[in-house]
């Protein structure tokens, strides 16, 4: 699913309004009654509630207040509080206010002395708040009356449903730099926006539910964004399905080059993931004194053992035996567990130069180009490199602070620079591709920040590689599968103890879930919950 920034929504927007004709008072209305269907069907009807609605001055108030009149017609109790006096409204936002003041709601202009504290007053004693203060167009400090007014949202014992965005959230960047509601729902119009789907924005987002208010889809389609959020629907589609008379080596051969002698789990971890995402066949290159090890953990897989270090990580005499692997394979990952020693680094710089077929990188394997990432470029394979935050920083030079503050830039930096598409690891993982896309994943959980879950996603991305996914369609499907399978595995033992191998067992139930499941929860066919 497309994800938009503020300008490419607004564009859409004005091709809708100012190309096709169509009103943008109707599209106001539209946004306002999807956020209306969504609040009856989470408090189980609208009569006799007691409704505080906030509207900004922008046309998120202006929603704001179609909201309003619409619970005050379906028989609900609402006060609106508007941060603007009246003549300070415009265009489509206007209308809407004169509408509201044409009926018997009472609206509040919170400029006039004491009106903030009657808000307080009311928003400790209703069963709900509607934010509608500051939308898509907001970025910066909250000041004034609007940040007074989001400080005493944040105190309300209520639950918030925000429309469009969070008031205080930047919804381009998902940053927070100030005072900022924290929604249980929000209410989003024609895509998702970028903002809403990463952290810290997403935090304070709570659900968020994508509203039709009446944008022809193909303006929605031929919008030219080049973010997206991965789906059910989307990773559907693009995972493999076996012939009738399919054998094992035309599942995918995979070639796994992990361990070493304090690392001999990564090994195991990588090779089970691949094989319980659908490979047929999976050889674990590690070093020899590992081997029997990894031999009784990942039992179904095949071993190579390899020449090794004093220290127990591969050397560069193996890599001559290792060499007739690399054409024999479908699919190539290199790092889980090989240790940092500069002799089996410059094992991972050859390999990479003798390999032919699509190559993931992981780990220990990224610091064979710390500082360094341009030099990736002169490897003839194709390449997916799954850093986490600090192997990002080291690949490219920079502070921890500097990835996680511009993880989507960062991403896209990365993989311009090495040709390769970059899977920054960690909360909401982005997947960046040479060419500008970006794909956001919205599963996975805290529990899954445990020693090996990255190991596990080596795993299944180069089997889906070795099954014939591209590397983008692998990236998506594996991280989302990934995380769908932590997902399950915290269902059943909770997040405290999950442990890698939890989500190598329920890997099989994440394939099977996306391929059956439909398009999700939904209150009709105009709103659809997205997370």
């Amino acid at each position: 699913m497309k994800v938009a920034t503020a300008s490419q929504m607004r564009s859409i927007d004005t091709k809708a309004i100012q190309g096709m004709g169509i009103p943008g008072v109707v599209l106001m209305e539209n946004a306002g009654l999807r956020v209306v269907e969504l609040i009856e069907a989470k408090l189980h009807g609208l009569y006799g509630l007691d409704v505080v609605v906030v509207c900004g001055k922008g046309n998120n108030g202006g929603d704001g207040f179609v909201i309003a009149r619409h619970l005050s017609d379906a028989g609900a109790n609402v006060r609106v509080f508007a941060v603007a006096a009246a003549t300070e409204f415009a265009g489509d936002a206007a209308i809407q206010l004169r509408i509201c003041k044409s009926t018997a709601l009472s609206i509040t202009h919170l400029g006039e002395l004491g009106e903030m504290e009657r808000l307080s007053h009311v928003l400790n004693r209703c069963d709900l708040v509607v934010d509608a203060l500051l939308g898509t167009g907001f970025s910066g400090l909250p000041r004034g009356i609007v940040g007074q007014t989001i400080e005493a949202l944040s105190g309300c014992p209520a639950p918030v449903v925000s429309v469009d965005v969070p008031s205080g959230v930047e919804s381009d960047s998902g940053r927070v730099p100030g005072p900022a509601v924290s929604a249980h729902w929000t209410v989003t119009f024609g895509l998702p926006k970028v903002g809403l789907l990463i952290h810290p924005g997403c935090e304070n987002a709570g659900e968020v539910w994508l509203g039709d208010i009446g944008i022809p889809p193909d303006l929605v389609a031929d919008s030219p964004t080049q973010c997206s959020l991965a789906t059910d629907e989307r990773v559907a589609a693009m995972l493999p399905v076996r012939a009738p008379d399919a054998h094992k080596g035309s599942c995918g051969r995979i070639g796994i080059v992990a361990g070493c002698a304090r690392y001999a789990g990564a090994a195991v971890l990588a090779g089970r993931a691949a094989m319980r995402s659908g490979a047929g066949i999976v050889t674990l290159v590690v070093p020899a004194g590992i081997n029997n090890v990894v031999k009784a953990g990942a039992i179904e897989t095949t071993t190579w053992p390899a020449a090794e270090t004093e220290s127990g990580s591969l050397a560069v005499k193996g890599f001559e035996g290792v060499a007739p692997l690399l054409k024999d394979v479908d699919s190539l990952a290199i790092g889980p567990g090989l240790s940092r020693d500069e002799e089996t680094l410059a094992v991972v710089r050859q390999m990479l130069s003798s390999a032919t077929v699509p190559a993931v990188l992981d780990a220990d394997a990224l610091f064979a180009f710390a500082g360094n990432a341009e030099s990736l470029r002169q490897y003839g394979c194709s390449k997916v490199l799954t850093p986490h935050p600090g192997e990002m920083a080291a690949l490219l030079g920079i502070a921890v602070h500097e990835v996680q503050d511009n993880r989507i830039d960062v991403a896209r930096e990365a993989a311009e620079a090495t040709g390769a598409v970059i899977v920054l690891k960690g909360a909401r993982t982005v997947i960046a591709a040479p060419d500008g896309r970006v794909h956001i994943n919205p599963t996975g959980n805290p529990g899954m920040a445990s020693g090996g879950t990255g190991d596990v996603l080596t795993g299944v991305i180069v089997s889906l590689l070795g099954q014939g996914l591209d590397l983008t369609q692998a990236t998506t499907a594996g991280v989302y599968l990934h995380g769908m399978a932590g997902n399950l595995a915290a269902t059943d033992k909770g997040e405290s103890g999950l442990i890698a191998g939890d989500l190598v067992e329920n890997l099989p139930y994440a394939f099977e879930i996306v391929r059956k499941r439909n398009r999700g929860e939904s209150v009709n066919s105009r709103l659809r919950r997205l997370i």
